[in-house]
């Protein structure tokens, strides 16, 4: 039976999470807190979180919500068609709870905390997004990986089919390991020939022999292949 192999190269295997606060003691907490535990960026701006987002591969993001240029909202709203795949948290105060609603209702936001965050808390919260994240990176990497191999198998039965008997085929696509390693048969061998061919030859256009030629060997692969046998050279 074939295999699918997933490529585990293709997966990430470091945790890069991205903090993006307006005030830079926020900022120092946060990497006291969790530089031990992720691959840590810094933003002090939204526009700076933008740039760091197009330069590294950010699986997630956690942005505050009052930010004096754009808020943590508004953030997640700009890059969210651009990085459909990352994680989106925000740490918000009380006052802007129905914001942070609309933006779970819409499908821009995953989490919310409210501040102050309790390290121990958010640590879980961000393991458990970023173990969903990866766990659908596999399913679609696997997925991908299935739809490949059936592609290819596609390709082999069309191009087989066409010189060798289903079972053989099959016996490939599958990974059979006797179907190559021979056997003892007792065989018939057909050899054809077509009487008068010289003459027929000079009788004809090198068009109309090939054409000839073509329908004679259709027709006596057909015979071949509906009884079963393996398809020879003609000559």
């Amino acid at each position: 039976m074939s295999t699918v192999t997933l490529n585990e190269d293709v997966l990430p295997t470091e945790r890069k999470v991205l903090y993006v606060d307006d005030e830079r003691m926020n900022l120092f907490v946060f990497e006291a807190a969790f530089e031990d535990d992720y691959d840590l960026y810094l933003a002090n701006s939204a526009r700076e979180a933008i740039d760091i987002l197009r330069r590294e591969p950010i699986d997630l993001v956690i942005t505050d919500q009052r930010m004096p240029e754009m808020t943590g909202v508004q953030l997640l709203e700009a890059i969210g068609e651009e990085f459909p795949d990352l994680v989106r948290m925000i740490l918000t105060g009380y006052s802007d709870i129905q914001a942070i609603i609309h933006a779970i209702n819409t499908g821009r936001l995953d989490h919310y905390l409210t501040k102050p965050f309790e390290p121990e808390r958010l640590k879980i919260t961000i393991d458990r997004a970023l173990d969903l994240q990866a766990a659908r990176r596999r399913n679609r990497a696997l997925l991908e990986a299935l739809e490949s191999a059936a592609m290819r198998a596609t390709a082999m039965r069309e191009a087989f089919q066409k010189y060798v008997p289903p079972p053989i085929v099959e016996g490939l696509i599958s990974g059979g390991s006797s179907v190559m390693a021979g056997e003892n048969r007792i065989v018939a061998v057909l050899f054809s020939k077509i009487c008068g061919f010289r003459e027929l030859a000079g009788k004809h256009t090198p068009e109309e022999l090939v054409g000839f030629l073509d329908q004679y060997v259709t027709t006596m692969d057909e015979t071949v292949l509906d009884h079963k046998g393996l398809l020879a050279t003609v000559v």
